[in-house]
C-alpha cells in the first residue's frame, strides 16, 4: 500500500529541451540532485522532498531581473506537502538560498497548484529585490498581495515566454470577474535605473464592477488615478507623459507633455474614455523615417525631433482585459498618424496610416485647408502610408504598405 522512491544523479538541462524547447533561456549547465518520494496507493496521495544544487548552472531569474552565473553557489530545496494521482494537484514549500553577484539571495514561501493555484512568497531578498506577497487565483477571482522596498521587474519583457507566439489551441489569459488588489513598494523598477517611487496599487472589482481602486506613484513627477465609486469614473493627469512612458519601461523616445485620463465604467464593467497628451515630442523618429522615406520626403523629418501638438486615443477596456482603440490620432506640423486595433495580454493588433502634411496641402486646386475640405465624398483620397503592427506585446512586428489612399474625411481631425 506505500511505496518509497529515492533518486540522485545530475541533469543535464540541455536534455530538457523536448520538455521546454527554450530550457536554455532559463538555465544551462549541470543539475546534481536528490529526490525521496512516498506514495500511498489507496488514495494516490504523494509526499516528499528535492534538493536541486544549482552551483554549477547558470540560471536567469524571472520575474528579478537577476542572473545567477555559474559558479556561484545556489541550492533549491522543495517539499511536497501533499499531491494527488499523476501530482497534477498538490501544495508544498520552497526555499532557494545561494549567491548572486556576490550578494545573497533567497527566496522562500508555499505554492499550492492545480485548477486553482496560490504562490507566496514569505520572503524575498537578493539584489535589488527585498518584499513579500502572495498571488491566488480561484474559479472566478484573482487575488495579489505585496509590500516591500524593492522589486525589480525590468527584464520580464524579455523573459522567453512572453516573446513567443501564442497558442491559438490553448485558452487565452483573460482577467476572471473579480479582483483584489493590495500592493505597497517603495521602489517598483520597470526600466534599469528609473525606479517608480512610492507605489500604491489598491482596489476591489466585484461582479466586473470597481467597487474602489487607488493607484499612486512617483515616476519623476506625481501620477494618481482617482477613482469614484458613486459615479464610475477613473481620472488622472501627468505632468510629463515623457518620463512616464519611460519609468514604465514602454518607451524612452518621448519627452514632455501632458497628460490627461478620462474614462466611465458602465453596468457590464467596460470602461470607455479618452487619453489626451499635449505638446510631447519624439526623440527617436525610426518609426517615422521608414514610413516617410517610402513617400521620398525623408528631409523633411531627418535629424529633427517631431512634436506633437496633441494625441488623442478614445479607447474602451473590457472587463476581461482587452483594450481596443478606435479613431486615435497624433497630429505635429509636418506629420500625422493615425491608429486603431486591440491589445491584450498575448498579442497587439493595430492599424493606422502615417500622412505627410504636405500630401494635404498639395491637393489639386490647394484649397486652403478649412473644414469643407475633410468632407467625406466623391474626389479620391490623399496618399500615405499605412501600417500595421501585430504580435506578442514584448515583440510586436512592423510592417508598411506604401501608397495608400486615405479619404480626407478621415483625416479633418488631425491637421
Amino acid at each position: 500500500t506505500t511505496a518509497t522512491y529515492t533518486v540522485s544523479g545530475v541533469l543535464m538541462a540541455a536534455s530538457l529541451k523536448d520538455l521546454v524547447p527554450d530550457v536554455e533561456s532559463y538555465v544551462s549547465g549541470i543539475l546534481p540532485f536528490e529526490i525521496a518520494l512516498k506514495r500511498e496507493a489507496p488514495a494516490r496521495l504523494w509526499t516528499g522532498h528535492a534538493t536541486i544544487n544549482l552551483t554549477d548552472s547558470r540560471v536567469v531569474l524571472y520575474p528579478f531581473a537577476l542572473t545567477k552565473q555559474q559558479g556561484e553557489e545556489a541550492i533549491l530545496k522543495l517539499n511536497l506537502e501533499e499531491a494527488v494521482g499523476s501530482l497534477e494537484t498538490g501544495k508544498g514549500d520552497f526555499d532557494l538560498t545561494g549567491i548572486v553577484g556576490k550578494e545573497k539571495m533567497l527566496a522562500k514561501g508555499r505554492m499550492q497548484w492545480g485548477p486553482e493555484w496560490t504562490v507566496e512568497a514569505s520572503e524575498v531578498a537578493m539584489p535589488q529585490n527585498h518584499f513579500h506577497g502572495k498571488m491566488e487565483k480561484t474559479k472566478d477571482t484573482l487575488s495579489f498581495q505585496i509590500a516591500g522596498e524593492n522589486w525589480n521587474l525590468s527584464e520580464l519583457k524579455n523573459m522567453p515566454l512572453l516573446q513567443k507566439e501564442s497558442d491559438e489551441s490553448q485558452a487565452h489569459l483573460t482577467l476572471p470577474p473579480n479582483i483584489v488588489m493590495e500592493g505597497k513598494l517603495t521602489q517598483l523598477i520597470l526600466n534599469k535605473n528609473k525606479p517608480m517611487k512610492n507605489v500604491i496599487l489598491n482596489g476591489e472589482r466585484k461582479d466586473k464592477i470597481w467597487k474602489y481602486f487607488q493607484a499612486e506613484a512617483t515616476a519623476k513627477e506625481p501620477f494618481v488615478i482617482v477613482y469614484d465609486p458613486g459615479k464610475r469614473t477613473f481620472e488622472g493627469e501627468f505632468a510629463d507623459f515623457g518620463a512616464l512612458l519611460s519609468y514604465l519601461g514602454a518607451s524612452d523616445r518621448f519627452s514632455g507633455g501632458k497628460l490627461r485620463l478620462d474614462s466611465q465604467q458602465d453596468e457590464t464593467g467596460l470602461v470607455k474614455g479618452k487619453i489626451k497628451i499635449k505638446d510631447t515630442e519624439l526623440n527617436e523618429t525610426g518609426f517615422m523615417l521608414q514610413a516617410v522615406s517610402i513617400l521620398g520626403i525623408v528631409d523633411a523629418i531627418r535629424g529633427k525631433n517631431i512634436v506633437f501638438d496633441e494625441i488623442h486615443i478614445p479607447f474602451e477596456f473590457a472587463p476581461e482585459g482587452e483594450f481596443k482603440l478606435s479613431d486615435a490620432y497624433a497630429a505635429s506640423s509636418n506629420i500625422g498618424v493615425t491608429f486603431r486595433g486591440i491589445i491584450n495580454f498575448e498579442a497587439l493588433d493595430l492599424t493606422g496610416d502615417v500622412i505627410p502634411a504636405y500630401a494635404v496641402n498639395s491637393l489639386p486646386g490647394k484649397i486652403p485647408l478649412i473644414g469643407a475640405l475633410f468632407r467625406e465624398g466623391e474626389g479620391g483620397g490623399l496618399i500615405g502610408v499605412a501600417y500595421s503592427v501585430k504580435g506578442r506585446p514584448a515583440k510586436p512586428e512592423v510592417e508598411f504598405h506604401p501608397f495608400s489612399s486615405i479619404a480626407p474625411g478621415a483625416l479633418g481631425y488631425i491637421f
